[in-house]
């Protein structure tokens, strides 16, 4: 008897055949094999059936599956444990239906041979409530997408995208902004004293919170201060212990991982894939951390066992705690609770011990979680607080210090404030007078609110119920990729299309970007998902109100378009009519009034108020080499390129290449350029290519690795690092 594994991933079939055997063959879907088709809306709007189509490409995949399930007694689908994995197992046994081939269902949270024989023990049917709450996000998200969309592009241009998730997302960056840019500054003054080496800070006066904001009154109190004793009213010290975070959560991940690591949501997750589906080691491919789409804090039994037995092993007695750390249930449904967190597949996989064989990024995630994990069952850190507070008349004055006793689970991880400068507090008691040294103050000014950055907006997005873990890294590279947002270094800043996007959604679909009704879809779909609602009933309701909206989008939509347009004094120098300023792909810019019939475009600055219309074509002084037509400078959607100024007759093209001011590393003789992908991702060449085939994603810094003596230095982000993975070499810019 043989039966056919079915998975999502080609990068598990060798892990799962190395544990199943020849007993099993593993197939790959490649992800989903069935959609709704990308030309279309793909729904019966009278039903709201899903009209299913093969995606393109998947042809061959969908017929190796079945051509081999033929041949099988049984076919076993394990796509991932999460409701995009059940649709596609639904869909696999849908194309299987009339074939007379038994289909069961597999579910593993680690791709290890105890979490995989363990499911093939424990079998079951595919989950339609699951299919059901996938399918309704789906067609939820088709409405959106395909009804909101285009009457956006029918006030801007062709190409913006609304969402159910994406455009809340969008509004909370939006809002941060003109929060930020309507904060006016405020100056107040800190008030401190010191006396034996101890700085204290006036936190209290007349029994309020010290707000002083006049130089006066700031002054003024001084005076009083410095001609009055000061009189310690609470000496105290106090233990206390700082227990450790629980194990990681997809949205934890996310955060800390940019945070302390400087990955983008999209890159963890990415790295996370490949640490849960197997990495190859000199014993094998192996899965190296449990499924990384959970909201689920629980751990099994067996592996809270081995992770104690663990620490008592490496650390002692004293760092493990009499009973297991429990961190409660998941943020979110019963059935996200059927996952684990993310943790170790295997505690005793030490990072340290297989860094050689993991690529750099890769070993940095998983050390992140490995020690995350084995910190979460260690015992607390003990702390001994000191506070000491003074009086001065209606003043009161506050000095605190910290001292670690014992270490706990900060051996391994630890986070947040780090240990103070202790105080000794044991020469002093309540009652003794002090005249203390020095007495003054500090200029402060009050700050806006930081800007988002994937870390933070992640964890606003959680804690609003808006959008899920597994969604968010897709949504801040959707917003990213639209122009909406644009980050600078680790700031999420809004664009002036992202805002003027979010005032007319704001307008017409107010609901769309309404937190509130934004969470109560997500609940829906949780419902769905628990049996407790049908989703017909979700669809139909969402739909009717969509109907509602539309037609009074309808109605509003001509005054919109016009304040849009906005009129200028320049004079189109083709046809002499009035020249108006649009929006198009590449931000705002100048055309005829007089379009269609005239199409003169230009692009524009604003200097002291006035518009400057700029020439896009500006001769570079070189003749073309396929034509001998004149080359020129020419602005297309990834920023300027050269092109011959003959252009739709002669279609000659080349790229700006910007100079790094640094050599190649490789030939030492052309120069480091900034080029582009087809796909628009930026990278770094040799202006010598293809003489010289030296590339990198990361820019070189012109200096060779002082460390290994093979690599070059390269930026990343603040550091400097060796381009060669196995070398440590680091220092910061």
């Amino acid at each position: 008897m043989k039966s056919l594994i079915v998975v999502e991933s080609p990068t598990k079939v060798k892990t799962i055949k190395k544990i199943v055997g020849r007993k099993y063959d593993v197939v790959a879907t490649v992800g989903h094999i069935i959609d709704l088709p990308k030309s279309k809306l793909g729904l019966d709007e009278e039903t709201l059936e899903p009209q299913y189509v093969t995606i393109k490409g998947k042809g061959p995949v969908l017929k190796d599956i079945l051509s081999k399930a033929a041949s099988k007694d049984s076919v076993i689908i394990a796509t991932d444990p999460d409701r995009e994995g059940e649709a596609i197992a639904w869909h696999v046994r849908s194309k299987l239906e009339g074939k007379n081939i038994p289909v069961r269902r597999a579910r593993f949270n680690e791709i290890t041979e105890t979490g995989i024989l363990q499911a093939l023990e424990d079998l079951t049917d595919i989950d339609m409530n699951m299919v059901y709450s996938q399918q309704a996000r789906r067609i939820l998200d088709r409405l959106v997408g395909y009804k909101i969309s285009p009457l956006l592009w029918r006030i801007l241009y062709k190409g913006l995208s609304a969402g159910r998730v994406q455009s809340a997302a969008l509004r909370l960056v939006v809002e941060r902004e003109l929060e930020i840019r309507s904060f006016l500054k405020e100056t107040y003054w800190d008030v401190f004293c010191e006396f034996d080496g101890v700085k204290a800070k006036l936190t209290k006066l007349e029994g309020k919170k010290a707000d002083i904001k006049e130089k006066k009154a700031m002054e003024s109190l001084l005076e009083q201060l410095r001609q009055d004793d000061f009189i310690i009213v609470k000496a105290q010290e106090k233990e206390s212990p700082r227990r450790p975070l629980p194990p990681f959560r997809t949205s934890t991940l996310q955060q800390e991982a940019y945070n302390r690591l400087g990955y983008s949501a999209k890159k963890t997750m990415m790295l996370a894939q490949r640490l849960y589906e197997g990495i190859s080691l000199p014993t094998g491919n192996a899965g190296l951390i449990t499924y990384m789409r959970t909201d689920s804090l629980r751990v099994s039994s067996e592996a809270l066992t081995k992770v104690r037995d663990f620490v008592q092993k490496r650390f002692g007695e004293e760092y493990c705690p009499a009973k297991p750390n429990f961190y409660g249930k998941a943020k979110g449904n019963k059935i996200q609770d059927a996952h684990e967190a993310i943790r170790p597949a295997d505690i005793n996989i030490d990072p340290e011990k297989i860094k050689e064989h993991l690529e750099r990024d890769l070993y940095r995630l998983y050390k992140l979680i490995w020690d995350r994990f084995v910190a979460s069952q260690m015992s607390p850190a003990r702390y001994i607080n000191a506070l000491l507070h003074l009086e001065s008349g209606p003043a009161l004055f506050e000095a605190t210090g910290s001292k670690r006793i014992f270490e706990g689970f900060e051996k391994v991880y630890a986070f947040g404030k780090r240990e103070e400068a202790f105080l000794d507090i044991s020469r002093y008691h309540p009652g003794d007078t002090i005249r203390p040294q020095k007495i003054y103050s500090e200029e402060k000014e009050t700050s806006p609110p930081p800007y988002y950055t994937d870390a933070t907006l992640v964890k606003k997005l959680e804690s609003m119920g808006i959008g899920r873990p597994s969604t968010y890294a897709s949504i801040l590279s959707l917003l990213t990729s639209r122009n909406y947002v644009e980050r600078e270094e680790k700031k999420l800043k809004a664009t002036d299309l992202g805002m003027i996007i979010t005032d007319y959604l704001k307008k017409l679909f107010p609901k769309i970007v309404d937190y509130d009704f934004t969470r109560h879809m997500e609940k829906d779909l949780d419902l769905i998902e628990n049996g407790e609602v049908e989703q017909k009933k979700v669809l139909i309701d969402f739909h009717g109100e969509l109907s509602i909206w539309l037609k009074k989008a309808e109605e509003e939509l001509p005054a919109l378009k016009k304040e849009t347009v906005e009129e200028t004094s320049l004079i189109c120098d083709k046809c002499g009519k009035p020249m108006v300023i649009k929006w198009g792909r590449n931000g705002r810019f100048l055309a005829c009034s007089g379009y269609p019939d005239c199409k003169n475009t230009m692009n524009y600055s604003i200097k002291n108020g006035e518009i400057i219309p700029e020439k896009g074509e500006e001769a570079i002084g070189e003749a073309c080499p396929q034509c001998g037509g004149e080359l020129v400078v020419k602005q297309g959607r990834f920023g300027k390129f050269i092109a011959c100024s003959r252009y739709p007759e002669c279609r000659y093209t080349r790229k700006i290449e910007n100079k790094t001011g640094v050599h190649c590393p490789k030939c030492h003789e052309g120069d480091v350029v900034v080029k582009r992908t087809k796909k628009g991702r930026l990278f770094y060449g040799c202006s010598r290519y293809p003489e010289c085939d030296f590339v990198s994603w990361y820019k070189p810094v012109g200096e060779k690795c002082p460390q290994c003596d093979k690599g070059f230095l390269i930026e990343k982000g603040k550091k400097i690092l060796c381009s060669e993975k196995d070398c440590s070499y680091e220092r910061q810019k």
